[in-house]
């Protein structure tokens, strides 16, 4: 079922975005694949005696996947790929094997798998389910609507079953317009349940190319809320694998959703994001124009944005704040 997701997610994203594609192979690789064919005028062989006037050419290789649900891999199974795949003798072109597990690897066992992998003449990789979504997010242009939310599901599959990073520490952004008043009154964030997104424990509210406010996520939930007899129906309390239990809303909580409806006119179920509170932040976007959809940041770990905050301690969500404001992002 896995190994099915991510054959569907680059077929879907070659389908849509060839370049995006072949600079994901360019970026696990290190090395320079082209998808589809390249076009050429007068391609001169050195050994030829006429010159045809263009060149159409389709540049061969072969991508193995091998793909484990848990934190590593089995070399000998590895190395076993290695000789099946040299069985197969793709002389005009370059095999890769590529190995994708929840969390990365060992460097020395990559290292060894490596020189195995080329006296077979296969080049052997390592990525994770969620670097392997973060590379295609961040490749991908704001305005492929169809192929950011294939990633987006692809996200919240991976979410689903456990295939994500042990850290906590990501950033979810949602931009925010004529609400972007009540959420930071109220301390609260809404959106449509059926929109597809993974809970993060940090939480950011992005407007005019900034992210001005940031909190730390409380609760998560999906409720109704009837005006008239003031009252408010939690039809779902999401689990945060941050939060060791459920926080149930408060009454003041609640009160919150309440007016929060009330002002904005919102009658029918909704998810409601409840923090702490939020505090001043200026995590500014450099790059031209805005977002167009919710944003992740990974805060800690080889790729965080800040991880010399979290070096010693969980730091405060000021902290946090003061230390995003230092940062810029494309």
């Amino acid at each position: 079922m896995v190994t099915n997701a991510v054959l569907l997610l680059l077929a879907q994203v070659n389908r849509l975005a060839p370049s995006v594609f072949s600079g994901l192979l360019t970026r696990l690789t290190d090395d320079e694949y082209f998808i589809g064919p390249t076009f050429k005028n007068q391609i001169r062989h050195p050994n030829a005696q006429s010159v045809p006037d263009a060149l159409i050419r389709q540049i061969p290789f072969e991508i193995y996947l091998e793909t484990k649900k848990g934190n590593d891999l089995d070399c000998s199974q590895i190395c076993q790929h290695f000789d099946t795949i040299k069985k197969i003798e793709n002389v005009e072109g370059s095999s890769v094997l590529l190995g994708l597990t929840r969390m990365p690897i060992d460097r020395e066992k990559l290292g060894k798998l490596q020189e195995r992998g080329m006296k077979k003449k296969v080049r052997f990789f390592t990525t994770t389910f969620s670097e392997l979504a973060d590379i295609l997010e961040k490749s991908s242009d704001e305005f492929r609507l169809e192929l950011n939310a294939i990633i987006e599901e692809f996200r919240a599959f991976i979410q689903e079953l456990k295939l994500m990073p042990d850290s906590d520490n990501r950033l979810l952004i949602n931009p925010c317009g004529n609400t972007y008043e009540q959420n930071c009154y109220h301390h609260i964030y809404y959106d449509q349940p059926t929109r597809s997104k993974i809970f993060c424990k940090y939480l950011g509210l992005y407007k005019e190319k900034s992210v001005s406010r940031i909190g730390e996520v409380l609760a998560v939930v999906n409720a109704r809320t009837d005006i008239e007899s003031r009252k408010v129906e939690i039809t779902k309390n999401h689990p945060l694998s941050w939060c060791n239990a459920l926080h149930e809303p408060t009454e003041q909580e609640k009160d919150r959703i309440l007016e929060i409806a009330r002002k904005t006119g919102t009658h029918k179920e909704e998810r409601y994001y409840i923090v702490e509170k939020f505090v001043e932040c200026t995590f500014k976007k450099k790059s031209k124009h805005g977002v167009q959809g919710h944003r992740y940041f990974s805060l800690d770990g080889e790729d965080g944005i800040i991880r010399e905050c979290f070096a010693d301690k969980l730091p405060s969500i000021q902290e946090v704040a003061n230390a995003l404001s230092a940062k810029t992002w494309e």
